[in-house]
């Protein structure tokens, strides 16, 4: 049997973006070499340009590497993945997720639903903590529910027809490319479903607070990529509203207003506790004071990507 003729056996393309994630991404293919059978699946990693040994990790693994290191955001890193894979269903995990033997019996079960179903489907499952993870991956990532109207890309599967009809991945995006698709999915008519079988860990989640408000900056950043993103993000008009409270009781302390002060906290810790709220609807006491703290440096931090990014702009147009 020739080797064009084995890669035409291939019904699941996994395509995995990298960067210098020598640390999971062992632990990562290791799951998907043991739980899905290689007659049948390909393995994409694209790596951009790790300065560690991402890429040979990945090498003795025996799965396909490519260089993405001329690709500019991790869209483009996921196009090019299935640009070079031949499958009819992608399957798009990050490089520190780790699938489950429950996982990939439903994605199996799945294939000729994504390739057949009308409406087209794009569907995934939620990113858990694992179980020993810190403080703040158990309060702030342990219950969060799913989003009907929204799937990672760190978690997502989808047909390649139903891909290429969609153009793929906002390449121009560096963060948010994943809403972005799902948004566009559902303007084209699929449907989107959130699997509880396709549960994954996510060993990448923050586990200091300073980690997680660089996470929620670097997050922030794709909100505001134009006027017209901020001002349909909810969470970007609420960072806006939140900082606009900090200002204002700082302003009001330093002139002596402390009734306005407090009046200004208490929309700001209102931002917050509608936050949880929102995030959690079945259990938001859970770690309520936890959560609380971990909600206004959310705002917070989206508010520094917001002020970050105008700023950058200001400066690049200035020359």
């Amino acid at each position: 049997m020739t080797s064009s003729h084995q890669r035409s056996l291939k019904t699941l393309a996994v395509v995995i973006p990298a960067r210098n994630e020598a640390a999971v991404i062992g632990q990562a293919l290791t799951a998907v070499m043991q739980f899905l059978t290689t007659e049948t699946t390909e393995v994409i990693v694209v790596d951009h340009g790790s300065t560690d040994d991402t890429a040979n990790i990945a090498e003795a693994y025996g799965v396909t590497v490519r260089d993405g290191t001329h690709l500019s955001t991790v869209g483009s890193l996921r196009n090019f993945g299935v640009q070079v894979s031949t499958s009819p269903v992608i399957a798009f995990l990050d490089a520190d997720i780790l699938i489950s033997r429950e996982w990939a019996k439903r994605v199996v079960n799945l294939l000729e639903t994504l390739r057949a179903t009308a409406p087209p489907m794009v569907t995934g499952g939620w990113c858990t903590p694992p179980p020993d993870g810190s403080w703040i991956e158990r309060t702030w990532f342990s219950e969060e529910q799913p989003s009907g109207s929204h799937l990672g890309s760190a978690n997502l599967l989808v047909s390649r027809l139903t891909f290429d009809s969609l153009g793929g991945f906002a390449e121009v995006l560096r963060t948010g490319e994943d809403y972005d698709f799902c948004r566009r999915a559902v303007a084209r008519g699929c449907q989107l479903e959130v699997d509880p079988e396709l549960t994954v860990v996510h060993l990448g989640y923050p586990k200091t607070l300073s980690e997680f408000i660089r996470r929620e900056v670097w997050h922030g950043v794709g909100d505001v990529q134009s006027i017209a993103l901020l001002i349909r993000s909810r969470v970007a008009v609420a960072a806006v509203a939140h900082w606009c409270a900090l200002i204002t009781a700082s302003m009001s302390l330093a002139v002596g207003s402390a009734w306005v002060a407090l009046g200004s906290l208490g929309l700001s810790l209102g931002l917050s506790t509608t936050l949880v709220i929102r995030r959690y609807p079945g259990a938001w006491w859970h770690y309520w004071p936890g959560r609380t703290l971990l909600a206004f440096a959310y705002l917070t931090a989206r508010g520094i990507a917001i002020v970050a990014k105008r700023r950058a702009r200001s400066l690049r147009e200035g020359g």
